[in-house]
């Protein structure tokens, strides 16, 4: 689990990425706000902790957002397999 200001990032392997925000009704604990089959990126955490969907109102992204991520993805490991 990584803590952020305002929330937590957690996995457990093979399981999914899933992104917390805290509980201002319970301090210390957490409320499950996202979860994702990839590591989410720093606009994901961003969108999630400043006020984007939860997870019951979460829309399955579309076929291009997907190919785009997977494309993004793909672009960056060739870039570290270049340095």
């Amino acid at each position: 689990m990584r803590p952020l200001t305002s929330g937590a990032v957690f996995r457990c392997y093979p399981r999914m990425w899933k992104i917390f925000l805290d509980d201002k009704e319970r301090p210390g604990r957490y409320i499950l706000a996202k979860e994702q089959p990839r590591r989410p990126d720093a606009d994901d955490i961003d969108l999630v902790l400043l006020g984007g969907k939860m997870v019951d109102e979460e829309e399955k992204p579309s076929f291009l957002v997907e190919a785009m991520s997977t494309i993004s993805s793909f672009s960056r490991f060739m870039r570290s397999l270049t340095k």
